[in-house]
């Protein structure tokens, strides 16, 4: 089997940490943002993540690939609809707190990128208080949506490690957290048991991968 998706950790990230959760055997396709206008319209969406099974169907698009994946190891239900829509609101709420990073890490202007990090940085205590209310309510504090580790799980930790961990935010995220106690001892406990996968990732830093994602951009308008 195998995971395509850029060197980065992103939209890519979740996948691959269920996967090393669970110790099954893939390969980590990391396409170069040289090599992709090249592969783009090998992807039935002309997006990534795709991932291969060992049929060789090739699945796309992010959740859905989770969802797959998640049903198949045992991190998304299969008979219980009301677990399933826990997991899903909570997936799609962490993606309202991801998506307005997009344009961030688009924007090569840094007084423009400061605004949309400034706009974005306002709507996240907000957005912590309604995951601790949720924590709060869940059977388990140690868990995002019931009393085992779901999809919902590994899509917080890939949001953690993509953004919330890098050094840009170093001085303003964790005093944030720290307000929201369960939140705060969700997020320490969830990356502990993610064990030695999270601690060897190499660090991505937005600042760094900015341009890339413009060049890439670019490589786009010329193909077209």
């Amino acid at each position: 089997m195998k995971l395509y998706y850029f060197d980065l950790h992103g939209r890519g990230e979740a996948i691959r940490l269920l996967l090393n959760f669970k110790k099954v055997a893939f390969v980590d396709q990391r396409i170069t943002f040289e090599q992709w206008p090249g592969m783009k319209d090998t992807f039935e969406f002309k997006q990534v993540p795709a991932f291969q099974l060992a049929t060789g169907e090739v699945l796309c698009q992010q959740m859905a690939i989770l969802r797959y994946l998640g049903a198949t190891y045992g991190y998304y239900p299969t008979n219980n609809a009301m677990m399933a829509y826990k997991i899903d609101s909570t997936l799609d709420f962490l993606q309202d707190i991801y998506n307005p990073m997009v344009p961030i890490f688009m924007e090569r202007d840094e007084g423009k990128k400061k605004t949309l990090v400034d706009a974005w940085l306002e709507k996240l205590p907000g957005q912590f208080e309604i995951l601790e209310k949720r924590l709060k309510g869940n059977d388990s504090q140690k868990f995002l949506c019931g009393t085992q580790m779901s999809i919902a799980d590994f899509s917080y930790v890939a949001l953690a490690i993509s953004i919330f961990n890098q050094a840009m935010y170093a001085d303003k995220i964790p005093s944030m957290m720290a307000k929201y106690p369960l939140l705060k001892a969700y997020h320490d406990q969830i990356l502990q048991t993610q064990g030695e996968y999270v601690k060897g990732l190499p660090n991505k830093p937005i600042q760094v991968n900015q341009f890339d994602f413009y060049r890439c951009k670019e490589q786009f308008r010329k193909k077209k």
